[in-house]
């Protein structure tokens, strides 16, 4: 089985690896999405980084 693969919780105590399709750089529609960006094409990925705060 070669692929992207994703562990699915069906219910408790249920779980499945489903093969899932691979990320695109494309903006998908959906809630936040502005209709005239639905398609766009992204190319750049930022990494977040996080640091914990120094001790003073």
């Amino acid at each position: 089985m070669s692929g992207n693969r994703a562990v699915a919780y069906l219910k408790p105590g249920a779980v499945e690896v489903r093969i899932i399709d691979h990320p695109t750089l494309g903006l998908q529609g959906g809630p936040g999405v502005a209709p005239d960006n639905v398609g766009r094409e992204c190319r750049v990925i930022l990494k977040a980084r996080g640091a914990r705060p120094a001790s003073v």
